[in-house]
């Protein structure tokens, strides 16, 4: 075999590598995507459902801020209106 036939085939040897590396490459990728949108999703669907079981909890905090400042200016050790 001469060293071009030889050349040649290291070549093609070396690209079909390549190929099979990008393809694998690109499997992994897909594969994250996927792992990452079911993630999402799986993080959307149960902060719905604690929405659903607490709807009022995000309302409630203001509520405990205001409740805990009229406190803090009331009973302040120092008798200082914050």
């Amino acid at each position: 075999m001469s060293s071009a036939q030889q050349a040649g085939e290291s070549h093609g040897q070396a690209q079909a590598k390549t190929e099979q590396m990008a393809d694998s490459a690109k499997s992994t990728a897909h594969s994250m995507v996927d792992k990452a949108e079911n993630a999402t999703q799986s993080a959307h669907e149960s902060a719905q459902q604690n929405k659903d079981q607490n709807p009022g909890f995000l309302q409630q905090i203001p509520e405990q801020l205001l409740d805990h400042s009229i406190w803090v200016a009331t009973f302040s050790p120092r008798g200082d209106q914050r």
